[in-house]
């Protein structure tokens, strides 16, 4: 069983791990520009974009892609996985499209929650006080308000991470990739109670690591928590 779960955790953890790079800077981007620009045209696309990715089910926006730029376009591969050590490039090439889909989800949260605390915090005391000092607003947005905005921003991202190490069962499905989340699935449908615990218990872990580390990076950010 331990070996099992071996060979299967770097697919996960591939696509895991790709996936959590792009949400982070395209929903972090997105959140900062959609909050500086608030009401704007471009802000008002951004918030409308959140709301599709955020209710679109992840094996919809799957079966979608893998129609229109696997077979449609033919410009990306559909299923299988190729380990890193065999060809990074084909690794990067097959997961391409798996990273994008739990992107986009993800980073539609991202966006949403960065645009909140942006504003929360755009509105708070220090920053009028930071700029009536004569301080540039480059300075006052990137070393003050981002300072304030990354550590919950940090804090979800470990846990988002931690879960999804566990298994993405539903993309691992729908791109035929054989990670923990097909195992944990093969072997519930045929009651494997061994797996299934072991799988369980590596999710566990990897979700208790995860509010170790946000602990860590919390005290690093803001010696204060």
């Amino acid at each position: 069983m331990t070996e099992l779960i071996a060979s299967r955790l770097p697919v996960t953890a591939s696509i895991a791990i790709g996936a959590a790079v792009l949400w982070l800077v395209i929903g972090v981007t997105a959140g900062v520009i959609s909050a500086l620009r608030r009401g704007s045209r471009l802000d008002r696309t951004i918030m409308a974009g959140t709301v599709l990715g955020v209710s679109a089910p992840s094996y919809l926006l799957g079966l979608l892609g893998i129609l229109l730029f696997g077979f449609t376009l033919d410009m990306v591969p559909v299923s299988g996985y190729v380990p890193l050590s065999e060809s990074p490039l084909d690794w990067a090439w097959h997961l391409l499209l798996p990273w994008c889909v739990l992107a986009l989800i993800s980073a539609a949260v991202y966006a949403r929650m960065v645009r909140g605390e942006m504003l929360e915090n755009l509105g708070e005391g220090y920053v009028r006080t930071a700029r009536a000092v004569g301080l540039p607003e480059r300075r006052v947005i990137g070393r003050h308000v981002m300072h304030n905005v990354s550590l919950p921003v940090v804090t979800y991202f470990a846990l988002d991470l931690g879960g999804m190490l566990g298994g993405a069962v539903i993309t691992e499905r729908v791109f035929s990739m054989q990670g923990l989340g097909a195992l944990l699935m093969d072997a519930v449908s045929s009651t494997d109670l061994p797996v299934i615990m072991g799988v369980t218990l590596v999710a566990a872990a990897f979700v208790i690591v995860a509010n170790l580390l946000v602990d860590a990076f919390a005290a690093v950010i803001d010696p204060r928590v």
